[in-house]
């Protein structure tokens, strides 16, 4: 079974595109409804946030060997 890292680059991107579309569509609805239940954008802000500082981490591990191969 192949992990991430041995995957090759455009499979990589290709599943970050996936996600990212699939974020596309979810979050002006997940914000809306946040919005609507607490009456504040503040606790789907910080959300988002913490999810941006893990999908930086796996960016990270899933492309780190690549940049060290390219330097």
């Amino acid at each position: 079974m192949k992990t991430l890292r041995r995957l090759p680059w455009q499979v990589k991107f290709g599943m970050i595109s996936a996600f990212a579309n699939v974020g596309g569509m979810l979050t002006p609805v997940l914000v809306g409804g946040s919005y609507d239940a607490l009456g504040s954008y503040k606790p789907a802000l910080v959300v988002m946030i913490g999810l941006l500082a893990v999908i930086t981490i796996a960016y990270l591990w899933a492309f780190g060997s690549q940049a060290k191969k390219a330097g």
